[in-house]
């Protein structure tokens, strides 16, 4: 039997409350970030311990039903079978942006986050292709893909910033949301104001059809549009539903134009601090999460449409190949800046 969507995303929340939601600790100050790593390396002992336990401090710019947490309580309830490892969340972007994130993480003032993809062209711009338009069709490929030797390869890009990747969970798939007009093709985004993510990558697909891509981070998408400062929004899915932004839009377009993932990246010091034992527990528990989510999002997703239709959003399913079609040129910007080898291996998994 289907759970409704509520009880879905309470059970999201219910999964690992004692340590997400923005509720560490008793007595711990989550109005600030952590203050800095010393100068040294990072070693195992750095990370907070109780008893024999390591406890990861890991920041998401999200709420507590977003799937940045779903996916950190799936680990976590994995990690809590053995017992060596607690990962800590804070949510809201408490330790820091979207942006901010990956750069705490390099420099050890955060020890763990799950971000998306995006921000991580400042480390290596390969990473650009993950967000080509319409290069994703079957995300379980994409994913297994990614959790294979291609996103390895992808991920190890990031060591020389000092920065580990345990993998990449489904976010889903991006679609445009606004309260101007129905859109049913690509000449209906023209003019409208959008808000997306800080990308060149995002901000010239949308330009490429004419609409208005607006940059702004999380916290300030609601006001924006109550104020009519932007139109709609850029989201997955799951993001339209726990942000609330749902209940100020009046049309979905499911337009699935770039497969959305999360990395959760830990500092490179302090993952080379753990024991091997450790590091078994935390990729185990990786490979949990992905098991969890793989059927979470497909529940999630179906019970997100019903909530929006019988909320009255008037929901359309544009012809993809015409949205394909009119931004072709998009990722063409960004051939010479990704490693060519690696891209194609992606393309021919994704075959």
């Amino acid at each position: 039997m289907k759970k409704s969507l509520a009880v879905l995303l309470i059970s999201a929340v219910a999964f690992g409350l004692a340590a997400c939601g923005g509720s560490p600790a008793a007595g711990q100050d989550t109005t600030k970030a952590p203050e800095p790593a010393a100068e040294e390396p990072a070693k195992e002992e750095t990370a907070k311990t109780s008893g024999d336990k390591i406890i990861i401090k890991c920041g998401i710019p999200s709420p507590a039903t977003s799937m940045h947490a779903v996916a950190l309580n799936a680990m976590n309830e994995y990690l809590a079978q053995k017992g060596l490892v607690e990962i800590e969340i804070y949510t809201d972007s408490v330790l820091g942006t979207e942006r901010e994130l990956p750069e705490s993480v390099s420099m050890g003032t955060v020890e763990m986050a799950v971000i998306a993809c995006s921000p991580l062209v400042n480390y290596d711009q390969s990473f650009y292709m993950l967000d080509f338009p319409y290069l994703v069709n079957d995300r379980y490929k994409a994913l297994d893909t990614l959790n294979g030797e291609v996103g390895r390869k992808l991920l190890s890009k990031l060591e020389s910033s000092n920065i580990y990747g345990l993998g990449f969970y489904d976010q889903g798939f991006r679609e445009v949301e606004n309260n101007i007009r129905a859109v049913n093709g690509p000449a209906d985004m023209a003019n409208l104001k959008l808000r997306t993510l800080e990308s060149d990558l995002f901000t010239g697909f949308f330009s490429s059809m004419g609409a208005n891509p607006v940059i702004m981070s999380n916290s300030e998408i609601i006001t924006s549009l109550e104020q009519g400062t932007i139109d709609g929004v850029d989201y997955t899915l799951s993001a339209l539903y726990s942000s609330g932004t749902y209940s100020l839009v009046d049309h979905l377009a499911v337009t699935d134009h770039i497969f959305s993932t999360l990395v959760p990246i830990i500092n490179r010091d302090l993952w080379n601090g753990f024991s091997a034992e450790v590091q078994e527990e935390l990729n185990a528990a990786m490979e949990y999460g992905l098991d969890y989510m793989k059927d979470y999002m497909q529940e999630l997703e179906e019970q997100c449409i019903e909530t929006f239709e019988e909320e009255g959003i008037a929901i359309t399913y544009p012809d993809k190949e015409a949205f394909k079609e009119a931004t072709s040129g998009v990722a063409d910007v960004y051939m010479d800046r990704i490693d060519q080898e690696l891209y194609q291996e992606f393309l021919k998994a994704l075959e």
